[in-house]
């Protein structure tokens, strides 16, 4: 038996947003302790790692383990039609093939998504050392990705001393976006060593959208390493990284 009950319908569709904009589908993981994902885009340049745990649900009844297969885009669509103050009730048909979903406010509406099988290995979690870790402000940082999109598809991230650049150069115009610890919006930095590395824009964008303004996303890098970014929504934890170009800017 499958029973999850989250108070706020429309506060898990961020959190399959969040996961959906680089992946269609995806195996969950519930088990006693609470819900996951770890999956890699189509093209091998991104990978999120998404848990959320057993108490951030009002109800939580899991009578084993469970690997479902999801169509992320299918279940965002019908999240997408809960009104205000829903609540979100999940489960499984009688023949466990199906995804039950029921929206449960001034009336309840219940829908079915297949289960898929999604054949593969388990992505292992990367294992990397950063020499600069970041923590800004998410309303900041997402400003900043629109302004270097004026001029490039990618953006160079730099770090050196308590200072954190994103720089981005084109044949219109160029961007430097300067942050240093003196900064409100900066509210941790660490810098170990200088760290220069660029990435695809889009997939920044993307990924940290689905971050409240008011909260703060975590950065970490190092020079022509992958890139971490970390966020929370509520009791939701997201963790992406992205591969860097092949020479940095």
């Amino acid at each position: 038996m499958l029973n999850l009950v989250f108070d706020d319908a429309k506060l898990f569709k961020r959190t399959i947003d969040a996961i959906s904009v680089l992946v269609d589908q995806g195996e969950f993981i519930i088990d006693e302790k609470g819900m996951s994902l770890r999956a890699a885009d189509q093209a091998m340049i991104a990978m999120v790692d998404f848990t959320i745990p057993k108490s951030a649900f009002s109800e939580y009844v899991v009578q084993t383990h469970y690997k479902l297969g999801i169509d992320l885009e299918g279940l965002a669509k019908v999240l997408a039609r809960a009104r205000p103050n829903d609540k979100l009730v999940l489960g499984l048909s009688e023949d466990n093939a199906l995804l039950t979903i029921e929206l449960r406010g001034n009336a309840s509406r219940s829908f079915t998504l297949p289960l898929l099988d999604i054949s593969g290995g388990d992505l292992p979690m990367p294992n990397m050392e950063f020499d600069a870790e970041m923590t800004i402000d998410a309303d900041l940082l997402q400003d900043g990705l629109k302004d270097a999109s004026l001029f490039n598809t990618y953006v160079t991230l730099k770090a050196r001393d308590h200072e954190f650049q994103m720089l981005a150069k084109g044949t219109s115009g160029n961007l430097n976006f300067k942050l240093g610890k003196q900064d409100k919006s900066m509210k941790h930095v660490s810098v170990k060593a200088e760290s220069s590395a660029s990435f695809p824009l889009d997939y920044l964008q993307d990924i940290t959208k689905s971050a409240a303004k008011d909260d703060g996303i975590k950065i970490a890098f190092k020079t022509n390493r992958p890139l971490m970014v970390t966020y929370k929504i509520e009791k939701a934890a997201l963790i992406y990284y992205i591969a860097p170009r092949a020479e940095a800017e």
